[in-house]
């Protein structure tokens, strides 16, 4: 059973699939840029397509939320939770062994210390990562 993020996510992506396409090519598009089309790559554009607004209008998400009132509580919880990430591009500047790591937002220059002792295992410092980060009272 996938959890309540990745079924909404996979939701949002089949209704704008819909309902929506060019929005939904052109955020894969602009993600992408000429990179080679993975499946790796190909989840995170998709990533990106959701939750990322572009400069004209509303996230993906939110326009779903809007088309869709009775949603079940957990995409609901789902879509809310996504109203307070910071969704971007992170370079890895620092790798802190069972503690966390330094990120740059590539975008904004912006740094922010991320406490996840797990990732510090596969993690290297000057990788890339797509991300949403979500405050600590989410």
């Amino acid at each position: 059973m996938s959890s309540p993020f990745v079924s909404t996510r996979s939701a949002v992506l089949t209704w704008a699939g819909r309902a929506c396409p060019d929005h939904l090519r052109e955020a894969a598009d602009i993600f992408l840029g000429k990179s080679e089309r993975t499946r790796e790559n190909a989840l995170s554009a998709a990533t990106f397509a959701v939750l990322a607004p572009p400069a004209d209008g509303p996230a993906l998400y939110e326009l779903y939320a809007a088309a869709n009132p009775q949603l079940p509580r957990a995409q609901r919880e789902a879509l809310a939770a996504w109203a307070g990430a910071r969704f971007g591009l992170y370079e890895v500047l620092e790798v802190k062994p069972d503690r966390g790591f330094q990120l740059r937002d590539v975008l904004t220059e912006a740094t922010q210390f991320v406490q996840e002792r797990k990732a510090t295992k596969h993690i290297t410092r000057s990788e890339e990562h797509t991300s949403e980060l979500q405050s600590p009272c989410n």
